[in-house]
Parts: structure tokens; C-alpha cells; sequence
């Protein structure tokens, strides 16, 4: 049917069947037909605009579909006289309703809080307190939520915007919840702004605008921002020109040097936070701090390789100290010589990870407890005779980092960071292991030997890739390394062709051609045909990932398992460990897992990894995601990609390293303690 893209008006909400005051969500009897979507400030009598299409329901006939509903106060007398009559006040019911409406038309809301008014109105004095209370619980609420609703938020947003702030706190400055609502845009947050000042050349709007262009440069993993792309990406957002933003700038550090933003060093020509500036600056001071004599005992490492040794020695002699080394290098056999070095000391080795899934591994191949960096903060007392082992430190971002050195601080305890510095960086902003690495402040051992005996091609070719080499894998898919050249819209269809169920199927993006959601409906439809899925996403069968550590429950983000049982309380998996765990159906945190983005696989392995490599996937295109994807394998990889998707690969145009300071702090203060 016909969808429009302007506002089409149906007059007067009559009735409304369903409405969630929580959501939002409504399905509105109106003059000119019954309207679905979402308004939070909906009430019968109200006036109601929507943008959307007609469509046919097989049980309720034609109804009118809303992307976007505008619900606004009664444009009539008989509109007040319905909207009054329906707002839930004991005992006004229609007659009275229209004594008000009669007696004060169509600004009758005005004077639903003046006792006076309403005698004069005719309004016998049982019914005055409720409809003076009713007013001052609801004017200022009716206010905020037209004043969402008019910035484009309705639903769960609007309803914890109002629940984090009062309607006074928003108008002051909207802009201040930035960052702190899911789902909430700042183009929204603009919008309230500019209803409500008009001045688009505002401090509030340009400092506002500065600090969104430096969330958004967070967001895409740089800590930093350089000054011209600043000011391009804020003049962007605010439809301003460059050198309004630039004004603004000279003019701030002029008077008062107010403006929460940082260069650094002096003369780089990159822009941090103030708040980024000081997480970096604590990590870089707080390390640099660290100060202990060597430990007294060493230990017989007769099945050690010699870069093992020295390893080991390393972490004997310096506080703080790196391992790094790719896929089947013996990272995990040099954690268990160092345990062993620990213990002989008198000290506990302490083992963590960023994930759940990375601590249970170690713990797995060590045979010694583990656990995530979060639990650990949660402990009441650390030991000071402990040594801490931070595994897979590539994907630890600034944030934890800050926070475990915070809870070790004034405890001078010996700190050992191991993980592949090719591999992906954090998801979060900013690079620990490679900046740390790169600082120099810190002993660094490098493993090189590959020790295992299969996977010996995938490997050759993951580093020709690392180096911007063409391996040039052939098409022949019995080979341990192979790749099916072909176009994006193509990708998916080999996949569910040449794909096993043991097979891990690996894709650079979530969504279009050859993402994880179009390539798990469609493996899902493959290896579990069944119609449950349609009524609860999953079905009996169904493999799945679990996205968020739960430790009441046991189960950690990044964990996979099969669906056993699934009703409308609970989805039962059982986890690949073996164990069994029963999820809210309401609260789960579960996504089908037959494909699955490389950063959610870090610091896993399986037997045979198929990736997709469409072109599309552009900026996330780089030498370190398809390295990071191929050595997830021990025995094969497949890749179905375009080739245009390989040459942005190997041109390395993604590549470079984030911006970042932590290591130019970290020589800055080592440079001041000298």
C-alpha cells in the first residue's frame, strides 16, 4: 500500500484499544481510521499526525502503520471535553467535563489548577482536590513528553530520559545527557536545544557539538581526534561553517581555557578529551611507579624454548612486563612456567582476561583458576604477594585498564601483560598492548616459534596478509587455505552451500549482504528448519552466544551453546562447557551464533573458519580483521569474498594505528622521573 512522507492528520484519538505507558506502543481508534506505533504522550481526545503507510492485517482489516506518530492537545471543544472526561479523575466523567470545557473552551488547562476557577466553572468542591492534583502531577509531564515528541523520541527513550532528569535539568541543558541513554541520538538532543533556545551559534551548541565529534572519533577506537578533522566533523554535525567552530575554539582557550579539550604533546596535531587525556595520563603514571627488586628465586625451565626463558626471566626481574607472539607461539605454556615462578617465591599467581570466554580458556589450558578483570575488582582484598597475569591484553580497553591499576594501586604488585598485538584492538577507543609495546618503558619478548603441527599454512599466509603480502590462496577448498572470489550478493549463497554445521562462520559486519543477521537466518533455516523461531527468535536446536557476563547464572559473554528447551519463561542452553543454564526468556542476552563477527571470536578456536569478506564492509577492512578471522582456525580456512574486499585489505588504507597518547605518556613520564 501507499506509504507517505509527510505528516497526514486523523483528527481526534477515540479510543485506544492498546496503549503501554512504558513503551509507548498504542493502537489508536482516530476520525480517520485505526493508527499502530509509538507515543508516549497519547491519550484519548488528543489530536494525532502520522507518517507511515496503510496496511492490510489479516484480523483487523486496514490499519495505519506509523513510523512516526505527533500527538498533540485537543484542536476542539468536543476533543477537551473526550480528553478530560478519559484522563482517569474520580468522578469527572462527561458531564462535567463539558461544564469545564464550556465554561473555559479550548483553554481549559490552564485553569485546571486554580481552585477558584473551577468553582466558578460550577465544579462541586468533593471533585476539586482531584482535579487540582491531577493537574500538577501531569501538566509538567505532558509538557516533557510533547516536547520529546516533537525531537523525534518516544518510547523506552523518552520514558528513561524522564526518569533520569526533571523537565528544568533537560531544558537547561539537553546536551548533558549526551552518551548516558541508550538509543538517544544527539541530533535529538539538538533538536530540544534548538525548540527551546533557537540559536544555533550557542556556546552550549558548539561546545556540546565539539564533544559529540569527539565521542563519535571514541567510538570508531581512536582515544584522539586530529584539530582539523575536529572542527570538519562538528561543523558537519551542526550545519555550521569550519570556521564558526574554529572562532569558537580560539576564543575559549583565550579567555579562560574552559573547554574540556586537550592537546597532545603540544605540538601534535591531535585533540583529546579531558577525561580521555586522564585515563591515558593515570595508566602511564601508575605503571611507571611500579617499583620492585628482582625476585630471588629462579626457576629449571628445561622444556622451555629459549625465547621462553627469557620471558620468564623477564617477569623475574621487572615489575612490569610483556609477552606477546602469535597463534601456537607457546604464550599459554610461558603463563604456566611463570605461575610456577610465582609459587616459588612465595607469591599466588593471579590469572585474568578482559572476557569471560578468554578466562574460562586459560583456566582451561592451565589447569588453574581464572577470571574476568571485572571480578577480580569486585574482590575485597587483594593480595599483596600476588603476580598478576593479564591474558589477551589486545582486547583490554583503557577504561579497564584504568580501573584494575587503580584497585592494585599502593600494592606494588608485579604485572605481566600477554596477548598478539596484530590482533584487533579493544572495541572500546584506544590500543594498551600495543602502546605499551611501542612506549619501550617495558621488557618485551616476542615469541616466534609456531609449535603446532597443523594450521602451518593458515598461519604463512595470516602473516603474508599482517605484511600487506597477496598469499594468493587458491580456489580449491581441500586445501587448508583457500578463497572463493566472487561479488557481495553472492557471498552468502556459497556460504550456505559449501558450510558444515562443525564449520565457524565469521563475517567483518552485523548487517546487508553476507552480515551475521542475513547469514544466521539463513544457516539457521539450513541446520534447524523449524517454525518456533518465527514466535521466539530462536528454536529448540538453535546454536547461540551469550553477550553479557551474568556470574549469578555462571555463563560469560562470548560463550556458546544450543538451545534445549524454550518456552515463555526461560531458554535453557547447554553451554559448550557441558553445563546446563536456564535464562529469563525476557532478560536473556542470547544471539543466534551460527555466524558470528570477528571481534566476538577473539581469543577463541576452531577447527575450520569460514569468512565472508564482502566490500562493503570498506573502513572495517583491515589487515588486522582478516588476520585476526583466519588464525581463529587450526585446521582450514575458507574465504568467500569479493576481491575488491582483498586489495582494500592489502592496501592497508584502514590499517593505521589509532590515535592514541598513552605511549607518549608513558615516555613523558618516564622521562620526568629520570
Amino acid at each position: 500500500m501507499n506509504t507517505t512522507t509527510n505528516f497526514q492528520d486523523f483528527g481526534q484519538i477515540l479510543s485506544m484499544p492498546c496503549f503501554d505507558k512504558i513503551t509507548g506502543y498504542l493502537i489508536a481508534r482516530t476520525n480517520k481510521g485505526t493508527v499502530t506505533g509509538v507515543a508516549l504522550n497519547a491519550a484519548i481526545g488528543k489530536s494525532l499526525r502520522a507518517i507511515g503507510e496503510w496496511v492490510y492485517h489479516s484480523k483487523y482489516g486496514k490499519q495505519f502503520k506509523a513510523t512516526q506518530i505527533d500527538v498533540s492537545d485537543p484542536k476542539n471543544l468536543n476533543g477537551y471535553i473526550n480528553f478530560l472526561a478519559n484522563a482517569g479523575i474520580p468522578g469527572l466523567g462527561q458531564s462535567y467535563a463539558k461544564k469545564l470545557v464550556d465554561f473555559f473552551g479550548l483553554d481549559v488547562q490552564q485553569h485546571l489548577g486554580n481552585a477558584d476557577d473551577l468553582k466558578r466553572a460550577g465544579i462541586p468542591d468533593r471533585l476539586i482536590p482531584s482535579i487540582i492534583e491531577y493537574h500538577e502531577k501531569n501538566h509538567d509531564k505532558t509538557e516533557y513528553n510533547e516536547l520529546l515528541a516533537r525531537s523525534g523520541i518516544s518510547g523506552k527513550t523518552a520514558t528513561k530520559i524522564m526518569e533520569h532528569c526533571k523537565l528544568p535539568e533537560l531544558k537547561r541543558n539537553p546536551y548533558a545527557l549526551a552518551g548516558k541513554i541508550p538509543r538517544l541520538r544527539f541530533k535529538n538532543l539538538d533538536a530540544i536545544h534548538l525548540q527551546l533556545h533557537g540559536d544555533n551559534r550557542s556556546d552550549q551548541r558548539i561546545q556540546a557539538g565539539l564533544m559529540e565529534a569527539m565521542r563519535r572519533a571514541n567510538d570508531k577506537g581512536d582515544s584522539g581526534i586530529t584539530y582539523d578533522d575536529l572542527l570538519w566533523n562538528t561543523a558537519k554535525l551542526l550545519s555550521l561553517d569550519y570556521y564558526d567552530i574554529e572562532g569558537f575554539i580560539e576564543e575559549k582557550q583565550e579567555d579562560d581555557d574552559s573547554l574540556p579539550i586537550i592537546r597532545y604533546p603540544v605540538d601534535s596535531p591531535n585533540l583529546y578529551s579531558d577525561d580521555v587525556f586522564r585515563t591515558e595520563r593515570y595508566i602511564a603514571t601508575t605503571l611507571k611507579t611500579i617499583k620492585l627488586p628482582s625476585l630471588p628465586k629462579a626457576i629449571d625451565t628445561p622444556n622451555l624454548t629459549d625465547e621462553q626463558r627469557h620471558a620468564v626471566e623477564a617477569v623475574r626481574q621487572h615489575p612490569v612486563s610483556i609477552i606477546t607472539g602469535g597463534p601456537g607461539t607457546g604464550k599459554t605454556h610461558t603463563i604456566k612456567a611463570i605461575c610456577c615462578l610465582a609459587e616459588e617465591n612465595g607469591l599466588t599467581p593471579i590469572l585474568l582476561a578482559p572476557t569471560g570466554l578468554a578466562a574460562r580458556k586459560i583456566q582451561d589450558a592451565t589447569g588453574r583458576d581464572a577470571m574476568t578483570i571485572h571480578r577480580f575488582l569486585k574482590a575485597e582484598e587483594i593480595d599483596k604477594n600476588s603476580l598478576i597475569i593479564v591474558d589477551e591484553t589486545s582486547m583490554v580497553s583503557l577504561d579497564v585498564q584504568a580501573m584494575l591499576l587503580k584497585a592494585l594501586q599502593d600494592k606494588s604488585i608485579r604485572i605481566v601483560f600477554v596477548g598478539d598485538a596484530d590482533q584487533l584492538p579493544s572495541i572500546d577507543h584506544g590500543q594498551v598492548l600495543k602502546d605499551l609495546i611501542n612506549s619501550k618503558q617495558f621488557p618485551v619478548t616476542t615469541l616466534t616459534k609456531n609449535h603446532r603441527v597443523e594450521g602451518v599454512e593458515i598461519t604463512r599466509a595470516a602473516q603474508m596478509i599482517l605484511n600487506g603480502e597477496n598469499p594468493d590462496l587458491p580456489s580449491d577448498i581441500a586445501q587448508e587455505c583457500s578463497f572463493i572470489q566472487c561479488e557481495d550478493d553472492q557471498i552468502a549463497s556459497i556460504i550456505l552451500e559449501l558450510v558444515s554445521k562443525s564449520d565457524q562462520v565469521l563475517s567483518p559486519v552485523k548487517q546487508h549482504d553476507a552480515g551475521t543477521e542475513d547469514l544466521n537466518a539463513l544457516l539457521a533455516d539450513k541446520f534447524n528448519p523449524n517454525q518456533d523461531r518465527k514466535q521466539w527468535g530462536f528454536a529448540v536446536g538453535d546454536r547461540v552466544i551469550n553477550t553479557k557476563n551474568d556470574y549469578k547464572l555462571g555463563v560469560m559473554n562470548g560463550e556458546t551453546g544450543v538451545i534445549r528447551r524454550i518456552d515463555k519463561d526461560l531458554v535453557q542452553v547447554r553451554y559448550d562447557g557441558g553445563y546446563k543454564v536456564e535464562h529469563k526468556y525476557d532478560e536473556h542476552n542470547l544471539l543466534l551464533a551460527y555466524a558470528l563477527t570477528v571481534h566476538k571470536v577473539q581469543g577463541q578456536e576452531y577447527p575450520c573458519v569460514i569468512i565472508a569478506l564482502p566490500a562493503h564492509a570498506n573502513i572495517l577492512l583491515t589487515r588486522g580483521l582478516l588476520y585476526t578471522a583466519m588464525t581463529r582456525a587450526k585446521k582450514k580456512v575458507i574465504i568467500v569474498g569479493n576481491p575488491k574486499a582483498l586489495d582494500i585489505i592489502l592496501s592497508g588504507r584502514w590499517d593505521g594505528d589509532r590515535i592514541t597518547a598513552l605511549a607518549a605518556h608513558l615516555i613523558d613520564v618516564s622521562m620526568s622521573c629520570q
